[in-house]
């Protein structure tokens, strides 16, 4: 997720909610801060339930218009929500935050509050290639978001990894 979202909580009260794919209720599961980066506004969350992770590949080349889809839950901020909701788009490019010097990939899709930390999806494999960040903070660009690259997540979840050493299967579940 993003570092973004949970720096203000609670470690004790982070929980991911995560809907089941047999009965379609939503079960919430409790998390563990084990690493961030506030430069890439990214942050490592383990679950100490047995889950199947989502495929993070070990390398990946950005390729301007590939089909993406996003999966946030907008809405969250307020009583209405849209949990796990997926948005579908193509990718950018890359671009420089002149304000931090971090770079982010250009999206065409549009976010909302909620969308934040959830994963940037390849339409064709399924493979998680960023995370969501942010919307332009203008008001006069519409349907354009922000991401964290591939290349700055397989850095900070090998960081991860090394700071608390586990199988390789424990390891790959790091979210």
């Amino acid at each position: 997720t993003n570092y973004h979202v949970i720096c203000h909580s609670n470690p004790e009260e982070v929980v991911a909610v995560f809907p089941d794919h047999p009965t379609h209720s939503n079960t919430e599961f409790k998390l563990q801060l084990i690493a961030e980066d506030t430069l890439n506004d990214v942050a490592v969350l383990a679950v100490a339930e047995e889950l199947e992770p989502l495929n993070v590949p070990p390398a990946y080349e950005l390729r301007k218009g590939e089909e993406i889809t996003v999966v946030g839950s907008p809405g969250t901020s307020g009583n209405r929500s849209l949990l796990n909701f997926p948005t579908d788009g193509r990718m950018g490019g890359e671009i420089l935050d002149p304000c931090s010097d971090v770079r982010n990939w250009s999206l065409s899709l549009p976010v909302n509050g909620g969308n934040s930390g959830g994963p940037v999806v390849a339409r064709y494999n399924g493979a998680v290639l960023g995370v969501v960040k942010s919307k332009p903070r203008s008001l006069e660009i519409e349907g354009h978001s922000f991401a964290v690259p591939h290349a700055a997540l397989l850095h900070i979840l090998d960081n991860a990894r090394d700071r608390f050493p586990a199988t390789r299967q424990e390891a790959t579940s790091l979210h």
